[in-house]
This record gives structure tokens, C-alpha cells and sequence, in this order.
């Protein structure tokens, strides 16, 4: 009996790992590309330009064809070394010029409800997996270190969801009040109607050859990097679901196998007594579908564990996966497990029809 329920429950709960890993990080996608992040194109400009330089920079943006949203923001790459992590973080850190509009940029969400956010001006916005990597709460402080190698201390004010990358996002005031100067906007974040990689590559293109500019920053370039892990991904889970239904099929095979070798007698009696062939194989198997039933529900409860634990450890410092098992994967899996067991049946019912009913009453335990 329990060597049965374990040996189903480890075959469920790999499977519910397998399919919601993939589910996981498919969720990174869905979730920061459809609705956090909404721009496609940070151009990058050098403040301290000539005039001329950031007059030809300002017309090579307004001359870009398909501008759905555009505004200024200003935009660094900072470090922070949160507490208990050994290596300094890499930080995006934005200041948008016009606070109030930003989510048709970035939609700041609620780790708790996901209810949109806006910025308030006590304090500034870092993403949920920077907060866990520090332990950091609303109303912590926390150090960063701009470029030129000076440390800012912030209050945290709001954490935001964010899958993929670390970003500390504050307003123009309290940019003021913790760098002691006002901001100078260096940046046009840019939201195109047509967000086809070939575009906003050729946009990213026109504005990196004006003088002014230093780089152009892409939304999808992470977008990119993650699908090249899923497309990898497949095979993995593959793997998976091929070890695990191998694993279910050799545990109630073994196992139904046993049960049937050692009661030989008892089923050889049963048939004498006028036992229909398969009433026979019900008495065998009905215990059989029952422990197998119990290590599936069992195994819902490993496959979460063990799909929580693995997809909090499995992503870097800088991405957090999507948690959320949905009820396919419970379905699916629940449905393998019951196929492996129908096909185990098929094979005991012909072995049980063909057992010496004679051979086996004469036989001596």
C-alpha cells in the first residue's frame, strides 16, 4: 500500500513540477509584457549636449512614424548591495517627467491584489524581487550608488511587481530631496503602435545615429533572452513527463504484478467459486485504482511544494518566475497517471485469465 501511494505521489508531483515550470516562466512573459511593461524604446541622450545636438535628437523623435505615447524621463543604471547578498545589484532607476501618466509606461502593481499604483512622493518604488533579495518593507531605507560613485539613502515608499530585472522608480520631487539636485531628464520613453521586433530595432537604429545620443534602451530585449530559455525549456519538460510516466508505469506494474503473484490461490478459489473473469480482476484492481487515487491527491500536494521550491531557487537574483499552478496541470497529470493505471490493468487481466486455476489449489505455500 504505501509503496504504492509513494511511488504514484512522486510520479504526480513531478509531473505538476514539469508543466508548471513551464507555466512559470511562460508567466514571466504574459505578466511583464502585457501588462507592466508598455514601452518599447528608451532613447538615451547625453543632457550636456549642444543645443543643436539635443534639437536634432528631439526632431529625430518626433519624426519617428507610429508614435503611439512618448514623454521624458531620466534614466540611470545604479547598484545597490541589498543585505545577505554578496554581489552588487545592477539597478534601473527612473524619474518620469509627468508621474500621473506613467502607468501607459510602466504599470506599477500591488504585490498583494495586483491593483495599479501610482508614484507617491515620499519615497520611491523598487520591484518585488530586489525587496525580498534585501528583506526590504515599505517604509525601509536603502542605499544606492549612481555612476559617479556616490551613495544615495531612499525610502521605500511602494513595491511593485516586476519579473525580470531590478528597478527603483521615483518622482521629480523626491529625486530632488534624495540627490540634492534637480532632475535633468536624458531620456524619451516611447510606446509604438507597431511593436514588432524589426521596428523598434529600426527606430533604435535612427535614434542611436544622432549625436546626442548615448544608447537605446529595448523592452524586449529580455523578452528575447527569456523565450530562447523556454524554447529550451520544452525539452526539458519533455524529459520530465517522459521520466515520471515511466516511473508511474514500472510502480503499478511492479507492484500490481506482486500483489498478483502472491495471491495466486486466492484468485484461482475465487474462480472456481463461479467468480466472472472480470469480477476477479476488480478484486484485484479495485485496491489498486484506490491507492492510486490517494497518491494523486497526495501528489497534488508534493507537485505544489515541490514546484514552489524550485521555481523560487531556479530563477537569478534579477528575474522572480510566476508561482500560479493552474488546474491543467493538476488535470493533466491526474489523467496520465489513470492512463498508465488503465494500461496496467489491461496487461494484469490477461495474465490473472491465464493463471492454472488446478496448478495453483494443488500448489503448497
Amino acid at each position: 500500500m504505501f509503496m504504492t501511494i509513494f511511488g504514484i505521489l512522486g510520479c504526480t508531483a513531478i509531473l505538476i513540477t514539469g508543466f508548471g515550470m513551464k507555466d512559470s516562466l511562460n508567466g514571466i512573459i504574459d505578466n511583464q509584457y502585457k501588462k507592466i511593461i508598455h514601452y518599447d524604446i528608451i532613447g538615451v541622450y547625453n543632457p550636456d549636449a549642444s543645443q543643436k545636438e539635443k534639437g536634432d535628437y528631439d526632431k529625430a523623435v518626433n519624426d519617428i512614424k507610429g508614435v503611439k505615447k512618448k514623454d521624458n524621463v531620466y534614466f540611470e543604471s545604479v547598484t545597490a548591495k541589498p543585505k545577505g547578498v554578496i554581489d552588487n545589484q545592477q539597478i534601473t532607476m527612473m524619474v518620469p517627467e509627468h508621474k500621473n501618466t506613467f502607468n501607459d509606461f510602466v504599470t506599477l502593481r500591488n504585490i498583494d491584489n495586483g491593483h495599479k499604483m501610482k508614484l507617491k512622493n515620499d519615497g520611491v518604488a523598487i520591484t518585488q524581487k530586489l525587496a525580498k533579495l534585501g528583506h526590504y518593507k515599505v517604509g525601509d531605507h536603502m542605499n544606492i550608488q549612481d555612476k559617479a560613485g556616490h551613495k544615495h539613502k531612499v525610502r521605500i515608499a511602494q513595491i511593485t511587481q516586476m519579473y525580470a530585472g531590478h528597478d527603483v522608480i521615483m518622482d521629480s520631487s523626491y529625486y530632488q530631496k534624495a540627490f540634492d539636485k534637480k532632475v535633468k531628464y536624458n531620456g524619451k520613453i516611447i510606446n509604438l503602435k507597431d511593436r514588432s521586433d524589426k521596428n523598434i530595432n529600426k527606430v533604435s537604429r535612427d535614434l542611436n545615429s544622432q549625436d546626442a545620443a548615448m544608447t537605446a534602451v529595448q523592452s524586449n530585449q529580455s523578452k528575447t533572452a527569456i523565450n530562447t530559455i523556454l524554447d529550451g525549456l520544452d525539452n526539458i519538460v519533455l524529459i520530465i513527463v517522459l521520466a515520471s510516466s515511466a516511473l508511474s508505469f514500472v510502480v503499478l506494474f511492479t507492484l500490481t504484478n506482486i500483489n498478483v503473484s502472491e495471491r495466486t490461490r486466492e484468485l484461482a478459489t475465487l474462480r472456481v467459486l463461479g467468480f466472472y473473469k472480470r469480477e476477479t480482476v476488480m478484486y484485484i484492481y479495485r485496491e489498486t485504482i484506490i491507492l492510486t487515487i490517494i497518491g494523486i491527491l497526495v501528489g497534488f500536494i508534493g507537485g505544489y511544494y515541490l514546484h514552489q521550491f524550485i521555481m523560487s531557487t531556479l530563477p537569478p537574483n534579477n528575474a522572480m518566475a510566476d508561482m500560479t499552478l493552474y488546474w491543467t496541470n493538476f488535470a493533466i497529470s491526474t489523467g496520465l497517471t489513470l492512463l498508465f493505471s488503465f494500461i496496467v490493468m489491461l496487461i494484469m487481466a490477461r495474465k490473472i485469465s491465464k493463471i492454472d486455476m488446478l496448478g495453483a489449489l494443488n500448489s503448497v505455500d
